[in-house]
């Protein structure tokens, strides 16, 4: 039991890296539009950097895609892994799988074209461009955030067949809703990761380059932000209305105690990218901590789990 649950936390660490890299293309592509205005070169730069980073994470996708089916499986004490999984019923891995590495091969171009970009930039010592004249970056990362949000919907749609008792018409709407619900709070680790990674480059950046780098690094903090405020208001509403009942805490079926643990290390984490959102002059080690924060939400209730069983 302790080995199942183990793997459900390494699959948690894993599914957070992806949800990272899926947001982080939109992020990236987002960032390339301020150029238009002033420090073109320093926007291709981040960006480029940013693009990397989302090659990176975004390999976490595929792992994290079969360990999730390989998890099922072993639930099932199936004794063929991966029989059914071109079959409908494993569509939601399969074709999400798929639709993912789609998505990679769209990240590689527009990461390739922006370090073409940047280089060119670089020797003509720019300040601002047109949107034009980075298309070949720019729409491939649209592309690929766009499969990434398929991904979201292709994940939890009902290829086994529809509930019978449910209309079609409102399973599809609870899919789409989730998947956009499950898709902006992405942007929260996406930030995360990117904040962290500004905050790692502002200690190695001349003086001259620090005040255009940590307004990169807020613009980071603020998707960190918001991604999962939102989150956290509803479900500490939930929490409060489900406390207020007497005999709440002392039903562990609930799991109250776990969900406020993920709650508190979630505020908390927000709390670290609202000081580098709102301050004037913060530390790298914030960012640290709020993505550590971040991972902890995912990881420690199961770990609680563990401890008492």
């Amino acid at each position: 039991m302790h080995g199942f649950v183990l793997a459900q936390m390494s699959i948690a660490v894993l599914d957070l890296i992806m949800k990272a890299a899926a947001a982080m293309p939109l992020l990236t592509a987002l960032g390339l539009v301020f150029g238009r205005r002033g420090n073109g070169i320093f926007c291709l730069w981040g960006c480029s950097r940013l693009g990397v980073l989302s090659m990176v994470l975004s390999f976490a996708g595929p792992v994290c895609i079969l360990a999730n089916y390989i998890l099922q499986m072993t639930a099932l004490n199936a004794h063929d892994f991966f029989a059914p999984f071109f079959t409908k019923p494993a569509m939601n891995y399969s074709l999400t799988l798929l639709i993912w590495l789609m998505g990679m091969a769209c990240l590689y171009f527009g990461a390739k074209n922006l370090n073409c970009v940047l280089l060119v930039a670089s020797s003509t010592q720019i300040e601002k461009y047109e949107l034009g004249s980075i298309k070949g970056a720019f729409w491939p990362l649209i592309l690929a955030s766009g499969l990434f949000f398929i991904t979201f919907i292709t994940n939890h749609w009902p290829f086994g067949g529809f509930p019978a008792e449910l209309p079609h018409q409102r399973v599809i709407m609870a899919v789409l809703r989730n998947a956009a619900r499950g898709y902006f709070m992405a942007f929260a680790p996406a930030g995360a990761f990117a904040c962290a990674y500004a905050g790692w480059y502002a200690t190695r950046l001349p003086v001259a380059d620090y005040g255009v780098l940590q307004a990169a690094t807020r613009w980071c903090a603020f998707w960190a932000f918001v991604g999962y405020l939102p989150y956290c208001l509803q479900n500490m509403g939930i929490l409060l209305g489900a406390g207020a009942r007497a005999n709440a805490f002392d039903n562990p079926e609930l799991g109250l105690y776990f969900q406020i643990l993920a709650l508190a290390l979630l505020f908390a984490g927000v709390a670290c990218f609202a000081l580098i959102l709102f301050r004037k002059k913060t530390s790298a080690n914030l960012a640290y901590a709020g993505l550590f924060l971040f991972f902890c939400a995912q990881v420690a209730p199961r770990a609680m789990l563990i401890l008492n069983r």
